[in-house]
């Protein structure tokens, strides 16, 4: 492994700016970055659908769907799937099921029960809020989910009294990730320009596509992504606004404090 792989991050400028930049609104994602899912909820969820046991391990199911996602990202009709969809369609394909046992493998994300926010991600949170303090309870600052429900961020938020963020989620909009509408729509409510805008994140597959409108990312890309954070950005087209891929928590403060302000 790299050491960009392994403890490196991955910059891509899409505008040239001297200085920092000063964030109006700052987005943060929920499913990946700020909750975990627990081990082996991924399988138990398959099992349950399939009604058998499964003789892999949950690394090993997690690294078939990783594939079969990386297959559905080199085809076309990749780009046209919403969040729950596409889902359904790479369980379908990777566990030879019905399209019933996949929807059914799919509702694990929206039971609470299967994540964890851990100390330390509670405390990379509160950092951000504190770097980027929100000045009223605009909604400017949001957490963002594509298929957690709404009811789930809200007791997130109300559990952790994080008075001055929103949440925002995918069957509230009636719109998934990774379309590209769905951030388009936050935009619109904050009514902050992309450009003013920063979404901390962890998946380069949906996330980074918030970068096409401009809006400044900050992907801490997960270890189980095999890819370099080079790679990863590369994979994604059309990227306008400012871009890092990091492998850590650290990584991700570092370039944080050193290419974004707030505005006083």
């Amino acid at each position: 492994m790299s050491d960009e792989r392994k403890n490196g991050c991955a910059r891509q400028n899409g505008r040239a700016q001297e200085g920092k930049i000063p964030i109006e609104s700052l987005w943060l994602d929920y499913h990946g970055t700020l909750a975990h899912r627990r081990a082996g909820a991924l399988k138990r969820a398959v099992e349950r659908a399939l009604g058998r046991p499964l003789a892999q391990t949950a690394e090993e199911i997690n690294a078939m769907i990783e594939r079969v996602r990386l297959e559905f990202d080199g085809q076309d009709i990749s780009e046209d799937m919403e969040g729950p969809e596409k889902w359904i369609a790479v369980n379908m394909r990777a566990f030879g099921c019905t399209e019933e046992q996949a929807l059914l493998m799919s509702e694990y994300v929206r039971d609470e029960s299967n994540y964890v926010v851990s100390a330390k991600r509670l405390k990379f949170l509160r950092w951000l809020l504190s770097m980027f303090p929100p000045q009223n309870a605009s909604g400017k600052y949001v957490v963002t989910a594509s298929n957690a429900d709404y009811t789930v961020l809200s007791r997130f938020l109300e559990k952790h009294n994080l008075h001055g963020v929103k949440p925002v989620s995918g069957d509230l909009m009636g719109i998934y990730k990774p379309n590209t509408g769905f951030y388009q729509r936050i935009i619109d409510v904050t009514e902050v320009p992309p450009e003013r805008t920063l979404f901390i994140a962890n998946s380069w597959r949906t996330d980074l596509r918030a970068a096409r409108l401009g809006v400044n990312v900050v992907v801490i890309l997960p270890q189980s992504v095999l890819m370099s954070p080079s790679e990863a950005i590369s994979r994604v087209s059309g990227i306008k606004g400012k871009v890092f891929v990091v492998r850590s928590l650290m990584a991700a403060r570092q370039v944080i404090v050193s290419n974004f302000t707030t505005i006083r």
